[in-house]
């Protein structure tokens, strides 16, 4: 909220301090917004129960204040114009007698709007409040089961240690007891406790290690969303948040058989890590990504975006995106890391790709108790 009304402070005001003022009145707005929708949740459950408050209410919420927050700032903007103009005027400018006795009824209509405002608001809410609760589909365009062998690479599952203090990872082939830690005798995972812990529940993770004939390894994720948009997260925070930087990013192509090529995003990454004499060494590799929905596949994560809204809006239907990611050093070798990943997608994804009928996903794990 507050970076847009940045830009349009920016766009829109003639001096700095107007700027400043138009900038610094989107914190309260924002403050506000929140709270009220938080207050309104609360209202919804006294209201319709906890399942409406939690259900369609607490989904689409969030864009209704953020309307409301938006013409607040306008009418903000507009009463900072206003003000700047009345400074400027002379006393020769003085409104007449008839002109005076007309003041209660300008500022009687300047509160209309805010009066609509709030109709709005209240139409919204008992809408939101009857809206049937968003359907999650069960269906998704990409396959959940990995396969083994793919030409020359082959495939092996991963396991997570679940230890706090040692979090390592490996192959199976690399593990004599597929549930305990070589390292620290700690558990063993499918997906790392970080994933674990951050991911909603309904959230379905697939991983494998893929080895090429000349011992070249990549990595390939894919997340499959769930009920709630923090299932998928922006890439680029993520792996920013794992200590990596980001070097370059750019997109490109690949050639898939039979079909139009499949755009990626291809991100260089670099991470710095102290080794045990103390010397400071940087791990480069490449990191590349693309969302598939239902007949949709876009590097873009705001694309995705926008046509996860349209169906949850429109259709009433929460589509299973699967955010795929292949990973590969670029140490050591000759052929480039975004090469070997275009190498490798060219003959995996059609493997994956489920073109005639979309996959039933797997029921999700049972929640700890």
């Amino acid at each position: 909220m507050m970076a847009v009304v940045a830009v349009y402070a920016y766009v829109t005001q003639a001096t700095l301090a107007r700027k400043w003022l138009l900038f610094l009145a989107s914190v309260p707005v924002a403050l506000i917004g929140n709270v009220a929708r938080i207050v309104g949740v609360a209202l919804m459950a006294v209201w319709f129960g906890t399942d409406v408050a939690l259900g369609a209410y607490h989904n689409y919420s969030g864009y209704i204040v953020y309307v409301v927050a938006v013409l607040l700032i306008l009418e903000t903007a507009r009463w900072i114009e206003k003000l700047g103009g009345r400074k400027h005027a002379t006393a020769a400018e003085a409104p007449s007698p008839a002109r005076a006795e007309a003041a209660p009824v300008v500022g009687a209509r300047a509160w209309a709007p805010y009066g609509v405002v709030i109709g709005l608001l209240m139409l919204g809410m008992l809408a939101l409040a009857r809206m049937p609760e968003v359907r999650v589909s069960d269906r998704t365009a990409l396959s959940t089961q990995l396969p083994e062998e793919v030409g020359e690479w082959m495939g092996t599952e991963q396991r997570f240690c679940q230890n706090p203090q040692c979090l390592k990872a490996f192959t199976l082939t690399n593990l004599h007891d597929s549930e305990v830690c070589p390292a620290c005798a700690g558990l063993l995972e499918p997906i790392s406790l970080a994933e674990k812990q951050l991911l909603p529940s309904d959230t379905v993770l697939v991983k494998r290690c893929y080895v090429d004939s000349a011992g070249a390894a990549v990595y390939v994720t894919i997340v499959f969303s769930g009920s709630e948009r923090s299932s998928i997260h922006r890439p680029e925070i993520c792996v920013v948040g794992q200590g990596h930087t980001i070097v370059n990013a750019s997109d490109f192509t690949v050639n898939i058989g039979g079909g139009p090529p499949l755009r990626v995003r291809g991100l260089d990454l670099e991470l710095k890590q102290v080794l045990p004499g103390g010397e400071t060494h940087a791990f480069r590799s490449c990191f590349d990504y693309w969302f598939v929905g239902n007949n949709r596949e876009t590097p873009s994560h705001l694309q995705r975006l926008f046509w996860m809204s349209y169906d949850r809006v429109l259709r009433n239907v929460a589509t299973r995106w699967a955010y795929v990611s292949v990973s590969t050093s670029t140490a050591g070798s000759p052929e480039s890391g975004h090469e070997r990943v275009k190498r490798f997608i060219a003959a995996w994804y059609p493997r994956v790709r489920v073109a005639d009928s979309p996959a039933t996903m797997p029921a999700p794990p049972p929640a700890p108790q």
